[in-house]
């Protein structure tokens, strides 16, 4: 046997310790990559033509890799030292333990992929300005291909260990495997700009855009553009408006399209296709084993681009000597065609496997922007604020829901995302408090009260209310604060989002940490305190329920049973970052040779935040609260130049 660390002999410590025996090879993986990329330019400028130029590009990538697993069996040895010394024996060897590791036999895996991807454009430029006149043209391609194949072969029950390859494995156990994919897109734009006096701004873009992911008579989509600005202090009426350095106002329309639903199941988004899949085998003759095939998919031959029409409003203004600048937008997109498949339409008796279909449609909103004042209050002494917002809305104009749900549950005009909640409006105190009101089977005290919202008398899921609020705030913004003087700086960030709410479904119990919140508000009987308040939360109603473990109970958050107890909200405002730096004044660096300049600072990140969620971080990406968490970071340093 092979020892790594010596033999363990006996004024060593440790009971059982592991070896591993002297064949020390146990396979390999070896896995070949081969990388072929190429990129060439075209630029072509015509004598005589002014303004005029033609680009392009072509991209090559090739991909190879070649994989050959090999894996036979192992034994490790562990030693008994107890054993050992309890029998004062000089023979350490009858004390080892063989054990068997790795496969039972054996076993090759084999496996080639490779793909290829091309990008090839060509673009042709024209700019031409003629007295107050400016207008400028563009139009090219764009062609994109791929294509990709692997392939791989297992067998095992090889009868040697020194012949790694197929056909020396055994008949039974094996398989092989292929598959190929291959996909091209193709694009036609253009655009025009023209400009008159830096006044009137106007331009349009189109797009012919076809992709491989639909019929041939639905491929293509035209997709265009408009937009136009006007500088309304360029105008010779606006000459004696002082107050106002520079005011633009811009409108815009546009058209875009989506080819791509589920971009992890390109194969699945070519709903145009029918879908077939092997299902059970059946033994035909003596020994003919045959596979059965279904369609498992029906084929949408008028599936097509999914299109998105999108309108923004805004201005751009700049005040006060250039003291006061602000930039404020509205925005408004209608998705129509979503590909999606039907929920309500087709019952399922039918048996269909229905293929997505251009049914969807949602309407987003919302408005953004940024006010900035600089002030250069004394040669030396100079501050500035920034103000960002951004608001954001949507709703489902379509889906194709099911009819039947109360008013109060329905998605459609809800925003996506929305979910269906029992609403908690206490927490029992008294089994007499349990048997007067409606209650889910099996509650007791100390459990959650749902409302009754239908008023049936008992709690259901009709009684589940869809709250319109998700993960994502309608707004978000924040403030910047800076200053300087003379060498000195500060820079202070805030930022800060409302309107999103998170639920908590932690991994509270045997299996887990038990959040502190749970424990200090659990509900604890009290028989002098008939509103069971005790203890109770800051500005809260009544206290939490009582100790659960997981999804134990019908109200508990790891079980099925959603409730507006574990929905919090998620708004906050967070000291983000902070900086304090100081310029050693060139004076003093011009003693030293060499040094330009030197900065020294301190920042912070994460520094403060203020949120009633407080279990977690409120940008939380998950309900387990699984996530990276966001670090509290200081950072000291300078920045030298010579």
């Amino acid at each position: 046997a092979y020892y790594p660390n010596g033999f363990p002999g006996p004024d060593q410590e440790g009971g059982v310790q592991p070896v591993v025996s002297g064949k020390t090879q146990t396979g390999y993986n070896h896995i070949q990559s081969y990388f072929l990329s190429g990129d060439v330019a075209l630029d072509i400028t015509i004598p005589g033509i002014k303004g005029f130029d033609i680009k392009g590009t072509f991209s090559y990538n090739k991909e190879f890799q070649d994989q050959k697993n090999w894996q036979i069996p192992w034994t490790l040895y562990s030693f008994d030292k107890q054993a050992y010394l309890n029998n004062n024996s000089q023979d350490p060897t009858q004390f080892l333990k063989a054990t068997l590791r790795g496969p039972t036999d054996p076993q090759l895996t084999q496996s080639f992929y490779q793909q290829q991807n091309t990008l090839s454009n060509l673009v042709a430029n024209y700019k031409h300005d003629f007295g107050d006149h400016k207008m400028s043209l563009m139009a090219g391609t764009e062609q994109q291909n791929f294509n990709q194949s692997n392939f791989n072969a297992f067998r095992r029950h090889f009868i040697s260990t020194t012949l790694p390859e197929l056909f020396a494995g055994g008949q039974q156990d094996w398989s092989n495997d292929g598959s190929a994919a291959h996909g091209a897109r193709a694009s036609f734009f253009s655009r025009a700009n023209y400009a008159y006096k830096d006044r009137y701004l106007l331009e349009f873009v189109g797009r012919y855009d076809g992709s491989y992911l639909f019929p041939s008579n639905k491929r293509f989509g035209f997709f265009p553009a408009f937009s136009g600005g006007w500088r309304i202090s360029n105008e010779p009426f606006f000459n004696n408006v002082s107050f106002f350095n520079d005011l633009k106002l811009r409108a815009s329309w546009g058209k875009t399209g989506n080819d791509i639903t589920n971009p992890n199941a390109l194969v699945e988004a070519q709903q145009f296709l029918s879908g077939y899949q092997f299902g059970s085998s059946y033994v035909l003759g003596i020994d003919q084993v045959l596979p059965s095939i279904y369609q498992s998919r029906e084929a949408n031959p008028n599936a097509t681009w999914e299109r998105s029409n999108q309108t923004d409003i805004g201005i751009d203004a700049t005040m006060l000597k250039n003291r006061l600048s602000f930039t404020i937008d509205y925005w408004s997109e209608l998705r129509s065609g979503i590909l999606i498949q039907r929920n309500a339409s087709v019952p399922q008796s039918t048996g269909l496997t229905l293929p997505r279909e251009n049914l969807g449609k949602v309407r987003s909103w919302g408005y953004d922007g940024t006010i900035l004042w600089n002030e250069q209050v004394k040669k030396d002494l100079s501050f500035q604020v920034r103000l960002t917002w951004g608001y954001s809305n949507n709703k489902i104009v379509f889906w194709d829901e099911a009819p039947g749900a109360p008013s109060y549950q329905v998605s459609t005009n809800k925003k996506i995302g929305t979910t269906l909640y029992y609403q908690t409006i206490g927490v029992f105190q008294t089994q007499a408090e349990v048997d007067k009101y409606p209650h889910w089977t099996g509650a007791r005290s100390g459990d959650l009260i749902f409302k009754d919202v239908d008023g049936n008398g008992k709690i259901d899921a009709d009684d589940r209310v869809r709250i319109n609020s998700v993960h994502t705030p309608d707004w978000t913004g924040g403030i910047t604060l800076g200053s300087r003087w003379k060498q000195l700086s500060i820079s202070i960030f805030f930022q800060g989002a409302s309107g999103g709410a998170q639920y908590i479904s932690t991994e509270s119990g045997d299996i887990g940490n038990y959040l502190g919140e749970y424990a200090e508000q659990r509900w604890i009987p009290d028989p002098t305190d008939p509103k069971g308040l005790t203890p109770s939360p800051a500005k809260s109603t009544y206290s939490g329920p009582r100790t659960f473990n997981r999804g134990d109970t019908y109200w508990s958050p790891q079980a099925s049973n959603n409730n507006t107890y574990f929905l919090r909200s998620t708004n906050y405002i967070r000291l983000k970052t902070m900086e304090i730096g100081y310029n050693v004044p060139k004076e003093f660096l011009s003693k030293y040779v060499g040094i330009r300049d030197l900065r020294i600072y301190a920042n912070g990140f994460n520094l403060i935040t203020w949120d009633k969620f407080k279990i977690m971080d409120p940008e939380v990406s998950n309900a387990a609260g699984d996530y990276y968490p966001q670090a509290r970071i200081f950072n000291f340093g300078l920045n030298l130049t010579f």
